[in-house]
């Protein structure tokens, strides 16, 4: 592997550990502080918690030790919310006891200058001679559903859920952005981790990680810059190897945003285009907004990657039906003729007086049962790769109709799906039935058709590498 053990083993201790203590454990809800352990029990966490606060006998019915050191059993994770001054006796005393790894929630170190870089310094240091890990300085936690942990600090309006897309972000607040809206839109995750400064342990060394997790099949990156190239480009080098796509938002486009970033994490940005090309060589799928994160995540590891870029599109308006074709030849995805005996099929099934063609638009008048039949139809031509398809029924009840059939027509085909529900209002909680039914079927549910296209375009790109990639190591093992 190219990464040691060690470094695999602090990442497991962090997302899987079975002890864990949270140092400046707090009872009053109010303080950040205060939201770690009710967050970890809420998660149902099975292990050993230990919270310590020289100043508590206990909390939440849990017994309060006053330093780490007066934990009788070993320590595989400490979480340490005091204030930064604090922090390098506490990593003394962590290391004294043997903590594995640290999860360092506190800010006040390499991001605020450079006293606070010396200090952060000598803290990775100490500990690294010592045989422990930190994540962090400067985080907000981390959250695995498959253990389940949650060291996270904020409320969560929506429970996560438990899927198959890792997430590491090196801001706090995006990730709390991405996991609320991936859970209001029915998309479950394996493991969050906000990186922070990456004093020690880096973006590299939880890539590598996620590679290599059974519980993980797509790869999600918030990154302001990346510290350590030469390893990253080893761990993207896996994860081709290992067909486990990385999706990637990198902001620092302008000088202000790349100094900000420099001031938030401590991270060096970098030209843009550098890491343009550096993301193109490697396979390496970028979003362009925070959104595209997890819709293009969600149909890499929900839906099989198309053999070609030929899509079928299929929609219940005539004006959607347009912009859908607009929207796939703008990025680069072909409509194909469908074959004549694609047609000819559709003719038997659809009402007289429709036009037949790619894109179909089905029209108000389509039953729901011939929507998935048309999917059914379309999805076997052998010019369409996959299908995009739009609905925008207002009733809830016939669109939950419509819903169920597409997931009976789906069934049976071998190919990506995309749907758009252009008329779910995500705020409305009796769609939300609706969405987990849908992407409880490993569906990917759109609210726009430009985003399930623009998902449709990462599956036939990251295809399309594997595919070049693969010739050329054939050609390597030729010579």
């Amino acid at each position: 592997m190219i990464h040691n053990r060690d470094q695999l083993k602090a990442v497991s201790f962090l997302l899987r550990p079975k002890s864990i203590a949270i140092i400046g454990a707090s009872s009053d809800p109010r303080k950040f502080s205060g939201a770690f352990l009710p967050n970890l029990v809420a998660a149902g966490f099975e292990g050993k918690i230990y919270p310590v606060n020289p100043k508590r006998s206990e909390i939440l019915g849990f017994k309060c030790y006053p330093s780490v050191m007066q934990i009788p059993e070993d320590v595989d994770l400490a979480c340490l919310v005091v204030p930064s001054p604090a922090i390098p006796e506490i990593m003394e005393e962590c290391i004294k006891k043997g903590v594995k790894t640290a999860l360092i929630i506190t800010a006040g170190f390499g991001e605020t200058g450079e006293e606070g870089k010396r200090v952060q310094i000598r803290i990775v240091e100490t500990a690294t001679k010592a045989g422990m890990r930190i994540c962090g300085p400067n985080c907000e936690g981390v959250l695995s559903q498959v253990t389940p942990v949650d060291l996270t600090m904020f409320s969560k309006s929506v429970k996560p859920l438990l899927g198959e897309v890792a997430i590491v972000t090196q801001s706090g607040g995006i990730g709390e952005y991405l996991i609320t809206h991936m859970s209001e839109r029915g998309i479950g995750i394996s493991h969050w981790i906000s990186s922070g400064n990456e004093a020690d342990l880096k973006l590299s060394d939880y890539v590598n990680y996620l590679v290599q997790d059974a519980h993980t099949k797509v790869i999600s990156l918030f990154v302001e810059g990346i510290r350590d190239v030469e390893k990253f480009k080893e761990v993207a080098s896996t994860a081709i190897s290992e067909k486990k796509p990385i999706v990637v938002f990198k902001i620092g486009k302008s000088e202000k945003a790349r100094t900000k970033a420099a001031s938030h994490t401590g991270a060096v940005a970098g030209s843009d285009q550098i890491y343009d090309a550096f993301f193109r060589q490697y396979g390496i799928i970028r979003a362009h907004s925070l959104d595209e994160i997890f819709e293009i995540s969600m149909a890499l590891a929900w839906q099989p990657l198309p053999k070609g870029d030929g899509v079928g599109v299929i929609c219940d308006s005539g004006g959607m039906a347009c912009l859908t074709a607009d929207a796939a030849e703008d990025v680069g995805l072909r409509l194909p003729n469908f074959s004549e005996k694609t047609l000819q099929k559709l003719r038997e099934l659809l009402p007289e007086g429709l036009t037949i063609g790619n894109p179909l638009d089905l029209t108000a008048l389509a039953a729901p049962a011939d929507i998935a039949k048309s999917i059914e139809i379309i999805g076997k031509d052998k010019q369409v790769d996959a299908v995009v398809v739009t609905i925008t029924w207002w009733s809830k009840e016939i669109l939950a109709e419509v819903c169920e059939e597409i997931i009976k027509g789906m069934s049976n085909l071998d190919k990506p799906v995309l749907l758009t529900l252009a008329v779910v209002s995500i705020a409305d909680p009796e769609f939300r039935e609706l969405i987990r039914r849908v992407t409880g079927e490993r569906i990917p549910l759109y609210i726009a058709p430009e985003k399930a296209v623009v998902a449709m375009k990462a599956m036939v790109s990251y295809q399309s590498f594997l595919k070049e990639h693969a010739r050329k190591q054939m050609k390597i093992g030729d010579r």
